[in-house]
């Protein structure tokens, strides 16, 4: 199994065992924002904080998805032709750095239509 430093990856290991599907609470102010908070917005702005929302869950499920079997989304053979164990990992890593690196843009983006950020 991948292992790698940091909060998020904890939470989807987690997923694994059907504790949540949310890869940790990281991002529950965004994904569970009240109805209060979207009163004072334009209708394009809650129509961009529901999009943003989808994205972020959308980019959870891919993360669990991909940790639990990298060679399942390994379309180009980069993992399958990688000359190292550990430039497997490496390129297993970036894909979840990636995927982490757009939920954070995509929850700071909520964040900012809110007023928060």
């Amino acid at each position: 199994m991948y292992k790698r430093q940091g909060h998020l990856l904890k939470g989807v290991i987690n997923a694994f065992s059907g504790a949540t599907n949310t890869a940790t609470g990281l991002y529950d102010d965004v994904l569970r924002v009240s109805d209060d908070a979207l009163q004072g917005l334009s209708t394009s702005e809650r129509r961009a904080v529901q999009s943003l929302q989808t994205q972020i869950e959308s980019h959870q499920q891919k993360l669990v998805d991909y940790i639990a079997n990298p060679d399942a989304y390994d379309n180009l053979g980069f993992l399958r032709n990688a000359p190292t164990e550990q430039i497997r990992q490496q390129i297993i890593q970036g894909r979840v750095g990636h995927l982490e690196h757009e939920m954070a843009t995509f929850a700071d983006q909520i964040r900012k239509i809110l007023g928060g950020g």
